[in-house]
């Protein structure tokens, strides 16, 4: 499982999996130009980069009400 290293706050901060990686999408706490790194890599990318289809919304399925009663 690839796991990614994330520039937050000027720290880093990691290692997170792609789940961890989209919620973080999702709740805004990062966005597509974060900087974002593989363990095994000494350069730092983006978050787009490396999960291009989070800002699509396509990573994370839509939230589901429970039913009214």
């Amino acid at each position: 499982m690839k796991t990614y290293l994330l520039q937050l706050g000027g720290r880093e901060e990691g290692p997170y999996s792609d789940a961890q990686v989209a919620q973080m999408f999702a709740d805004g706490r990062v966005n597509q130009h974060t900087p974002c790194k593989t363990d095994q890599m000494s350069e730092w990318r983006t978050v787009d980069e490396f999960l291009p289809t989070l800002k699509y919304g396509s990573e994370r399925p839509p939230a589901i009400q429970p039913p009214r009663t």
